[in-house]
Order: C-alpha cells, then structure tokens, then sequence
C-alpha cells in the first residue's frame, strides 16, 4: 500500500474478492491501514466485497466506519456467485443513520422509486 501511494495512487482499494471476511475484520484491516500507513490520510481508500456470507453490506458500512470513503456497489447487488454489496442498501443505510457513519453521499434517493 505504501509502495502504490508513493507511486502516485489515489485510491486505494481493499477488497474482500471472496466475501469470507466479517464486519470487525473488515473494520480493523481499514482501520489499521489508515493510522499506520505513511501518506494514508492522502487517498481515498475504497472497498469491494462479495455477499457469499451475506455480509457484503454490513461490511462495507464497517469499512466505511472505519474510514473509507468509496464503496464499489451494484443495483441489487448483482454480480459473481451470491453478487456484491446493493447500491440502494448501502446508500439508504448512510443516509438513515448519517449521524452514526458522519458521511453523506450526492445520491438522490427519490430517484430509487421512479419507473
């Protein structure tokens, strides 16, 4: 990670590509990355994770919790074997409890309805 910032990274990705991982050790890799990485505070760090346990939500919103600020997402969660973390899910649960994760994004949810 110190290597790809050094190069010029602007974000830097860490995926849970099999969806193995659980929410608190999703939340201690970013965690522990982001305070103990030189120049960490200087890019984005960004999650991908798979739903083959379920948890691809819940350990996004860990990820973001602990400091990331970009989350790779699909509608509906489409995607390889049990698919990836839903768009929608992940967008209604920052902007329900914006107090708890301190973020916000520009979606406009209003248009999740329209046909």
């Amino acid at each position: 990670v110190t290597c790809a910032i050094e190069a010029g990274a602007g974000i830097i990705n860490l995926p849970d590509t099999v969806g193995y991982a659980v929410p608190s050790q999703i939340s201690e890799m970013f965690r522990n990355l982001i305070s103990r990485v030189p120049g960490a505070r200087d890019v984005i760090f960004s999650c991908h994770c798979h739903d083959d346990l379920g948890l691809s939500v819940a350990n996004s919103l860990a990820a973001v919790e602990a400091g990331a600020r970009q989350v790779e997402c699909t509608i509906n969660g489409i995607g390889e074997r049990a698919g990836n973390a839903a768009l929608e899910e992940i967008v209604m649960a920052l902007k329900v409890r914006k107090p708890y994760f301190g973020v916000e994004t520009a979606i406009r949810t209003e248009e999740f309805t329209k046909q």
